[in-house]
């Protein structure tokens, strides 16, 4: 065997003639691969006046003396390039690039840099590639601070493009968070991971865009801050009658039905009390069922009346409802006067069309 077979030294054959020469050789091929380190291996031609001990890395489409010899460890020495091309496993330092390159079955990668560009890729417990450059397989990650404040920044190039959190189940993207394809604040949801659609947008000078529904808790969470928008809801009720706070025999006819609309402390009521019997109690008439009670205090709201039939009063029909009411007080004004509207007054066909906003508490 004329060389070794990791590391081609030439060997000293027995009863060979100027042994010297051979050994030296060899000491000249370690010099070149043991703790190499080269210049680069960005040229594509060697040097015009190299040093003696000079080494490259030999690019792709090397040309002149390197041609022929791409991936080789090139040194310049006695006036001639020598070449030992590499065994995967190999490392080597390029001093230009401040970077550890090992030598694997697809040539040379970069191992670990210290230079500006740092590292090109890299995977923990899990293999990077063109896209996750950075990647990593484990239960939790941690980024820390180190001594007060940490930030984690993800930057764009240009406000067409995005710069945002995907989160998965499953490997398909469910929910995502940040500036995609502008520089407002966008939350998308997907259920398959194809079709998104944007749940809630926020532009660049904080004004929230009208992209899909906001929604609240079923049960309100009040705010004491009297600028926190805390509560909404819409919803139906079944308006009613009372007389002396009782109902007995009383009949809703069909176009009977109320609607709110709640928006923080104000509530917005509208609806039909429409009867086919007035029923046989008697006294004073409430209008009741409204779908919240009214704000405590010394604040009275009235009702609105649009339209009413079937009715029998002198004057205008009115109502109020007090603090902590869920029904309104029927009144008829005549003259400035005013008294409580009675069960004589309704027919068995009476319609009131009515109207109310009042404080919630």
């Amino acid at each position: 065997m004329d060389q070794t077979p990791r590391l081609g030294l030439p060997n000293i054959a027995a009863q060979q003639g100027l042994r010297q020469v051979t050994f030296n050789e060899a000491m000249a091929v370690l010099e070149r691969i043991v703790q190499p380190a080269v210049l680069s291996r960005t040229p594509t031609v060697p040097p015009t006046a190299p040093l003696e001990g000079d080494a490259h890395l030999v690019p792709p489409a090397a040309a002149g003396a390197w041609a022929g010899a791409e991936g080789a460890i090139a040194q310049f020495r006695d006036g001639a390039w020598h070449f030992s091309h590499p065994r995967p496993g190999w490392l080597v330092f390029v001093r230009d690039e401040e970077a550890l390159l090992v030598f694997t079955e697809t040539g040379w990668q970069v191992f670990f840099s210290t230079g500006p560009a740092g590292l090109p890729s890299l995977g923990i417990n899990t293999a990077p590639d063109a896209t996750n450059r950075l990647a990593l397989r484990g239960p939790a990650s941690l980024f820390a601070h180190d001594g007060t404040d940490h930030r984690l920044m993800i930057d764009k190039a240009g406000p067409a493009d995005t710069a945002s959190l995907v989160f998965q189940s499953g490997a398909s993207g469910r929910a995502e968070i940040g500036l995609s394809g502008s520089d407002d604040l966008s939350v998308k949801l997907s259920a398959d991971g194809s079709a998104w659609s944007e749940a809630l947008r926020l532009s660049d000078e904080g004004v929230m865009l009208g992209a899909g529904r906001l929604g609240f808790p079923a049960t309100p969470a009040p705010s004491a801050d009297p600028n926190v928008l805390d509560a909404y809801a819409e919803g139906s009720f079944t308006p009613s009658v009372s007389f002396g706070n009782a109902s007995v025999g009383v009949v809703h006819g069909s176009q009977n039905a109320g609607r709110y609309t709640r928006i923080g402390r104000l509530c917005f009521v509208s609806g039909t009390l429409h009867l086919s019997q007035r029923g046989t109690s008697t006294g004073a008439a409430r209008l009741t069922g409204l779908p919240f009670a009214a704000a405590p205090g010394t604040i009275w709201t009235t009702m609105s009346v649009g339209y009413s039939t079937s009715f029998a009063v002198v004057g205008a029909l009115q109502g109020i409802i007090g603090p902590n009411a869920t029904e309104i007080v029927l009144y008829q004004t005549n003259g400035g006067a005013s008294s409580a509207v009675q069960h004589s007054n309704f027919t068995n066909t009476t319609l009131i069309y009515f109207s109310l906003t009042y404080e919630l508490p």
